[in-house]
């Protein structure tokens, strides 16, 4: 759908790359801010409506667990 999006049209794939970069940034230090924070709280009680947003914190706070 997203190619026929009047937002897309005129768009470069580089314009589109860049644009997907800067939201995948945003996304890693929301996970970041989640792990550092009083957020997890939440995470780890089921507070969450989006189940692939807890799949990836707690992946991700196992990560960090191992890393050590």
């Amino acid at each position: 759908m997203w190619p026929k999006d009047p937002m897309f049209i005129g768009k470069t794939s580089a314009d589109i790359e860049a644009v997907a970069a800067e939201l995948g940034q945003i996304i890693e230090d929301r996970i970041k801010d989640v792990l550092d924070g009083p957020g997890i709280r939440n995470i780890e009680r089921g507070e969450c409506v989006y189940p692939q947003v807890v799949a990836v914190v707690l992946a991700a706070k196992a990560k960090r667990g191992q890393s050590g």
